[in-house]
């Protein structure tokens, strides 16, 4: 879902410029797509121009469940970094 989301600022990329970004394998993402689709994430249409190609684009759904990661990823990412940095304490001279 963040492929798609963050492939392009229009929210859509095939199935072939997902794999690119990606880098795994045309079949594994159409795989992948697949089973978001069937969870009702991702929708897939094919191409007006050029019929072999699959447009994915998030669902309303996707996009509330990426965000919701995307808090808690966050909030993660923070309390993991907040314990990496000890406070600074003065040195006092005795």
């Amino acid at each position: 879902m963040l492929g798609v989301a963050g492939f392009a600022l229009s929210g859509r990329a095939s199935i072939t410029e997902l794999a690119e970004f990606l880098q795994e394998r045309h079949h594994s993402v159409a795989e992948l797509i697949d089973r978001a689709s069937q969870k009702g994430l991702v929708t897939k249409e094919q191409d007006t121009v050029d019929r072999r190609v699959v447009i994915v684009s998030l669902t309303s759904q996707g996009r509330e469940i990426l965000g919701k990661l995307s808090a808690l990823h966050q909030e993660e990412i923070t309390r993991i970094r907040d314990g990496f940095f000890m406070p600074v304490v003065p040195d006092v001279k005795r």
